[in-house]
């Protein structure tokens, strides 16, 4: 008789056991299908209003709207930029600023998926123009600035432009490239409203001194994988210190975008794309 009530006992247990694994590998494979093929296909929209003094009157709502990392051909297609574009034409912006990452650097870049791109991204509208800099995958492929320069966008590689509205006031946008050495910067001379774009967040210790207005970068992908609990997981070189939506440095916006595809890992969990859009307007009286 208690030979039998063991025997009970020990086949409840085994019982427990076997449906707890059954849950798990429930759990883990929902886990994996929903990073692989479900959250990358997701685009939040984030507007951020900001009152800002700094900014000339004449200005009205100054409307950036910001995309980054689109990693094309890691979890992003063709499909994913037409939402992209089209996302970023119903906001009007007066700026559109892309900050790297264009094509995952294991994609093949041939002709065919140049030209989609191309065809693709030269449909976004801005007022004031469409501006763009290099990211750290954009190095391996040499069409990177051509395939840019074709769909509209203007370089911001180490460069700057100031931009007049019809009141003849002015805003400076600078970029910086991916690997600069700076050295530009000591040529820009400018006492109004300044932006910077980059890609890598953390980029800003060494241009913080510069009192830029705002500084807009991607690469972080904000971690890729979070999970409760556990912060600065996958961290990347150039955004393991800033890597978050938004940092105040010294007098210094920085805002960082999640950006689109993804990278090492085919995979994002707690990182749901996203574009940013960044309305600034003077209400002082």
């Amino acid at each position: 008789m208690r030979k039998r009530i063991e025997e009970e006992l020990e086949e409840k247990k085994s019982h427990k056991l076997r449906i707890f694994i059954f849950i798990l590998i429930v759990i883990i494979s929902f886990i994996i299908v929903y990073g692989r093929f479900i959250e990358p296909s997701f685009m939040l929209v984030n507007e951020i209003n900001i009152e800002d003094n700094n900014l000339n009157k004449s200005f009205g709502t100054l409307k950036i709207v910001h995309f980054t990392d689109i990693l094309y051909g890691s979890t992003t297609d063709i499909e994913s930029i037409k939402k992209i574009v089209n996302t970023i034409n119903d906001k009007k912006g007066d700026i559109v600023i892309y900050t790297g990452d264009l094509v995952y650097e294991e994609t093949s870049l041939d002709e065919k998926t140049i030209n989609e791109l191309e065809e693709e991204l030269s449909k976004i509208k801005a007022k004031y123009g469409k501006y763009y800099v290099s990211g750290d995958n954009d190095t391996k492929f040499e069409s990177y600035d051509t395939l840019m320069a074709n769909a509209g966008f203007v370089s911001l590689n180490d460069d700057y432009k100031i931009l007049y509205n019809e009141d003849a006031d002015s805003i400076l946008i600078s970029g910086i490239k991916y690997n600069s050495r700076l050295t530009f910067l000591d040529d820009i001379h400018y006492d109004g409203f300044k932006i910077n774009i980059m890609h890598t967040p953390d980029t800003m210790d060494k241009i913080d001194h510069l009192n830029y207005n705002y500084v807009f970068a991607g690469h972080s992908l904000y971690n890729q994988i979070n999970i409760p609990g556990i912060d600065r997981l996958l961290l990347k070189k150039g955004s393991k210190m800033y890597y978050k939506e938004h940092y105040k440095t010294n007098d210094t916006n920085l805002y960082i975008s999640n950006g689109f595809g993804s990278d090492t890992f085919k995979f994002r969990l707690n990182s749901i794309p996203s574009i940013n859009v960044y309305k600034i307007k003077n209400t002082s009286k």
